[in-house]
């Protein structure tokens, strides 16, 4: 994503508009429009150094606006 780091320490809803994921270079070049049309689903890709870690939860994925907390 981009916008810079939305990293938080306790559950939060965040919302993420179709607008603030970008492909970062690997893939084939796709039109952002066209990939929403047609999107059936979605990976989730980090960047980092070699052996770091992390982790995160996912509670819930919906229509912008309706998650609750």
């Amino acid at each position: 994503m981009g916008g810079g780091s939305r990293a938080r320490s306790d559950k939060s809803l965040v919302n993420v508009t179709w607008a603030d994921f970008i492909q970062e270079g690997w893939g084939t070049a796709v039109d952002k429009g066209e990939a929403i049309a047609n999107v059936d689903r979605f990976e989730i890709g980090f960047k980092g150094s070699a052996g770091t870690t992390n982790s995160f939860s996912i509670y819930a994925i919906g229509k912008y606006g309706t998650c609750d907390r």
